[in-house]
């Protein structure tokens, strides 16, 4: 190997510069922080309207994850429409579980936004591993399966494979667990009780799916009505999911499951309260 061909290698390989990978991810002349209209300060302002300095930790949390996800949201979309050009065969993983752990470290990590990240926490005084703290795991499976499809995904981005992941967005995780006089004590992992600030929610492409069977709720008990139809509406809601160098954003799309009627408004009126919401 010549000098020039290992002059070429290494400037291959050289890590880019925040302005080029700005610039890459289509938002170079966007400020992340700093200015009154950068990023950060805007989403403290104009999705939580409060001061910087009245900012908890889970609100400092929401506005940097939705300014790291402001850097690579014209790249997302930038992959989507390459892929849509070029007609690739596409890749498609069904998984019941995804166990993707926390993104915010993993996207600015992905992303190469290290420099930046340390030069925002040092200009604001942010207490980086407490901002972390603030993500919540993703409830979205329990074990190796789950870790495999979530690694799978990531790769297919890393390697530039037009891939896209399919999943159920559960609003539980497997549980939390503690101690209590000597005891295991397990209760709900409530993860989506505060908002998700990676999720996208697609409400407008939601699909309707009929099933021969309704429910109803008797003497306390719901039970299954066979022969009466009804039908469920699925909801997706999508995640970036961004392979290593960010050239490549693909999409994690989880599908919600909610009744096509929040209520019975018969039932309701006439004092059945719990048996309203048999459906949902």
């Amino acid at each position: 190997m010549g000098t020039e061909t290992l002059a070429q290698y290494a400037a291959s390989r050289r890590s880019p510069n925040l302005s080029e990978l700005l610039e890459q991810y289509g938002c170079g002349p966007i400020r992340v922080e700093g200015t009154d209209d950068a990023l950060y300060e805007c989403h403290l302002l104009f999705d939580k309207a409060i001061e910087l300095a009245e900012a908890t930790s889970r609100d400092r949390f929401e506005a940097f994850a939705r300014s790291v996800r402001d850097v690579l949201s014209q790249r997302w979309v930038l992959t989507e429409k390459t892929y849509e050009r070029r007609n690739p065969k596409r890749l498609y993983y069904l998984s019941m579980e995804f166990l993707i752990g926390r993104s915010l470290a993993n996207n600015v990590t992905n992303l190469l936004l290290d420099p930046l990240v340390k030069e925002v926490v040092r200009h604001k005084n942010i207490d980086w591993i407490d901002l972390v703290e603030q993500e919540p795991d993703a409830g979205l499976g329990n074990g190796g399966l789950g870790r495999l499809a979530a690694c799978f995904m990531e790769s297919a981005a890393t390697l530039q494979l037009p891939a896209m992941g399919y999943g159920l967005r559960y609003e539980y995780g497997i549980f939390k667990q503690s101690m209590r006089n000597g005891w295991q004590d397990e209760r709900p992992d409530n993860w989506l009780r505060s908002q998700d600030p990676w999720e996208v929610a697609r409400p407008n492409e939601k699909v309707e799916i009929g099933i021969n069977c309704s429910f109803e709720l008797r003497g306390g008990s719901l039970r299954v009505v066979p022969g009466r139809p009804s039908s469920v509406i699925g909801i997706p809601f999508d995640r970036p999911v961004v392979g290593y160098g960010g050239k490549t954003i693909n999409t994690l799309r989880l599908w919600a499951a909610a009744a096509p009627d929040y209520f019975d408004f018969q039932e309701f009126s006439g004092g059945d309260f719990v048996g309203a919401l048999a459906e949902t």
